[in-house]
């Protein structure tokens, strides 16, 4: 029942909801609800949920899960943050390790893929740097690419080079 009122929130976008989906995030003690109260935080947008958002970040299996609702609230506060997650900067002493995906997979090797493409939908050209060194890592060569062609595209330039 919580879960499904948690995801009615996030649909509405409304301004609102954000203080009760705050309220669920920091005090539910079911982590399925909670998951959702992040994503209902992103679907929203609005930019007062990023500092809490950024310390939802810390805690395993979350992390992932506020990384992408930060790029969809699009907030440029937000771009310190992911650029240390997408540079693999301050890594999380524990990251919840994801079945089925061999030994090393673990959610943060979906937070650095998630960081490049919240950084690339937030569109601030701080993050280019950071994208460029996530090229080197085949998990998040893809979204580093796209994303730092996006925002260079003002630019004549290809993504692998200088302007």
């Amino acid at each position: 029942m919580r879960l499904h009122a948690v995801e009615a929130l996030g649909k509405t976008r409304s301004p609102e909801a954000v203080n009760p989906l705050l309220s669920v995030l920091f005090n539910d003690r079911d982590r399925a609800v909670r998951e959702d109260a992040v994503r209902a935080l992103g679907q929203i947008g609005d930019p007062r949920a990023v500092e809490f958002l950024v310390t939802a970040m810390k805690e395993p299996g979350l992390r992932p899960l506020a990384i992408e609702a930060l790029g969809r609230i699009g907030d440029r506060c937000a771009v310190p943050v992911l650029i240390t997650v997408a540079e693999a900067v301050d890594r999380p002493e524990f990251s919840r390790p994801i079945d089925g995906c061999g030994e090393n997979w673990d959610d943060e090797i979906l937070a650095l893929g998630r960081a490049a493409r919240a950084l690339g939908s937030i569109q601030d050209e701080a993050a280019i740097p950071s994208l460029m060194k996530a090229l080197r890592y085949t998990v998040t060569r893809a979204d580093a690419a796209d994303r730092a062609d996006s925002i260079r595209g003002c630019c004549d330039c290809a993504v692998v080079g200088s302007c």
